[in-house]
Parts: structure tokens; C-alpha cells; sequence
């Protein structure tokens, strides 16, 4: 399993067993978030701000080949591999407020899904990668929706006053 610790002043990624024992850091500089593995178990996204901006990187399972994603250009958080890896979904703050891109574990292929002038966020890929989940302020109160990956037909799942977010599937598909 990843998760993130502070355990040594910043928050940096580490891993362990699922059975537990002893943790082995992975990261090193900066602050580091929101580790996501990708679905072969070989590779580790992540956001971090060492550069001075949140960016998304990947890295090898075990903390080897740590790149920025050149699509990636600050700002950015979230990232979440599709069932398939050949995308990562992120939300960016590159404008005014975040949107919802996809960008390829290479960093080529920036891909916008979203753009209004609402705070789009935590995208989540369904499990046959064919929709993408996320919060949403776009109607004045934090909602949980969904659209196609591609970014279209996006739907409003939720309609209650007070905050909801950081939706996640369920592992299958009803």
C-alpha cells in the first residue's frame, strides 16, 4: 500500500505491506500527496509542490524514475490512473479555478475535460474507464458528478444543501 507521512517533517510518500511492517519512503523533497497506483501495481502518481508549484509526477513502485509530467505545469493535484493506465486523470488550478484534464503517464496528450468557471475536483475513473466522477462547486454548492471520460454529457448526481465530495466507485458496475 502508499500513503502519505509526516513523519519526517514533510509529507512524503511512503509504502508497506498490507500486512504491515516497516514503511519505506519513497519521496524525498517538498511536500507529496495524493499517491494513486497504477492499475500493473508498477507505478506511483503523485502530486508535489518541489518545484514551487503542486505538479504531478510518476514513479516507479519502488520511489526509481521519479519524472514530472511535462504536461503537468503547476497547480495540479488529484491524479488518478484510468483502469486501463493509459491516462491519468487530474484536476489543475492552471487558470482561475480547477478543471479537469487527462494527460498520458508519458505527459504527452494534455487533455481538458472540463471548463466552467466552477472548482472541479477528486475525479475518480469508473471501473471499465468509460466515466469520470468528480466534485463540483459549479452550482454554487459542493455536488458530486459524472461524464463520459471524453468529458461530455456531464450530470449532476447530488442535489443536497451542505458539502458533497471526493466521490469513489465501487469496484463494480451495477
Amino acid at each position: 500500500m502508499a500513503f502519505v507521512s509526516d513523519r519526517d517533517g514533510d509529507p512524503e510518500i511512503y509504502t508497506m505491506p498490507r500486512s504491515g511492517g516497516n514503511a519505506n519512503r519513497l519521496t524525498e523533497d517538498g511536500s507529496n500527496s495524493f499517491p494513486d497506483w497504477s492499475p500493473d501495481g508498477n507505478w506511483l502518481a503523485f502530486a508535489s509542490d518541489r518545484t514551487g508549484d503542486f505538479e504531478v509526477f510518476v514513479m516507479h513502485a519502488n520511489g526509481d524514475n521519479e519524472t514530472r509530467l511535462e504536461g503537468s505545469n503547476g497547480n495540479e493535484a488529484y491524479p488518478v490512473w484510468s483502469p486501463d493506465g493509459s491516462r491519468i486523470a487530474i484536476a489543475s488550478g492552471r487558470d482561475e479555478n480547477f478543471k479537469l484534464f487527462t494527460i498520458r503517464p508519458d505527459g504527452s496528450d494534455l487533455t481538458n475535460l472540463t471548463n466552467t468557471s466552477a472548482n472541479d475536483v477528486r475525479p475518480d475513473w469508473s471501473p471499465d474507464g468509460s466515466r469520470i466522477t468528480f466534485s463540483s462547486d459549479r452550482d454554487g454548492e459542493s455536488n458530486i458528478y459524472v461524464m463520459q471520460a471524453d468529458g461530455s454529457n456531464v450530470q449532476r448526481l447530488t442535489s443536497t444543501t451542505g458539502r458533497n465530495a471526493s466521490p469513489a466507485w465501487s469496484p463494480v458496475i451495477p
